[in-house]
């Protein structure tokens, strides 16, 4: 493992404004360190780009460590209060924005 690799940094990064507005793309894919593409999986990720927060079951639908996210969805929630950890936080705040969040049977298939 990377010993680098910092949670709290990571939850800081991901709720910075400043941050979100340097990617240009509208959907973005977010993995990290402890997450894998499997490419002999009958899911894509286009199957998904319908959803402003896709990522593996957890509670709401919400495991940050791999998962599609929109920007500008991101971008309008910073608006409100941003705490870690920040997939919780994305997830449970979406309502606010009438967000599509991919329901859990949906869900389940971006995990394995």
């Amino acid at each position: 493992m990377n010993t680098n690799y910092n949670p709290s940094k990571t939850n800081t990064l991901l709720t910075d404004e400043k941050f979100w507005k340097q990617i240009s793309g509208e959907k973005i894919l977010l993995f990290q360190i402890d997450s894998i593409m499997c490419s002999n999986s009958p899911h894509k990720i286009t199957d998904y780009l319908q959803y402003d927060f896709i990522g593996a079951p957890w509670n709401l639908v919400g495991n940050g460590g791999f998962s599609l996210r929109s920007r500008s969805k991101i971008l309008a929630l910073i608006q409100y209060d941003s705490f870690p950890p920040e997939d919780a936080w994305y997830a449970q705040n979406l309502h606010r924005l009438n967000a599509s969040i991919a329901p859990i049977h949906i869900a389940k298939n971006i995990c394995c």
